[in-house]
């Protein structure tokens, strides 16, 4: 997680997205289901990071929100879909107001 410039809620830690979630938080429009996928970071398991991707992408590039994304999937473009900086404070908004589902997985 890194930082994020948010002109509502002001600089502070972020997420990472898919493009579909990213866009329908910035336009605050309902998306289908999405999931938490995680990418190994360390490479041995004890460091994850967090990706919110969409259903389709999910579907897409055959992604299993259950098992930690190795790096050489998450640096694939064609194995893993471009992400994307998100106010974790936007987004939550968007989930609790326009998304009304919990988050899966977390």
């Amino acid at each position: 997680m890194g930082a994020v410039a948010c002109e509502r809620h002001g600089t502070h830690a972020g997420l990472l997205s898919c493009g579909h979630v990213h866009e329908a938080v910035a336009s605050s429009v309902a998306l289908g289901p999405f999931s938490i996928c995680r990418f190994d970071l360390s490479g041995h398991g004890r460091e994850a990071l967090e990706h919110i991707i969409c259903a389709d992408c999910v579907a897409k590039f055959d992604l299993s929100p259950a098992e930690l994304i190795p790096e050489n999937v998450w640096a694939d473009d064609y194995k893993f879909p471009l992400v994307y900086p998100l106010c974790a404070a936007c987004f939550l908004e968007w989930r609790n107001g326009v998304q009304n589902e919990p988050v899966p997985n977390a």
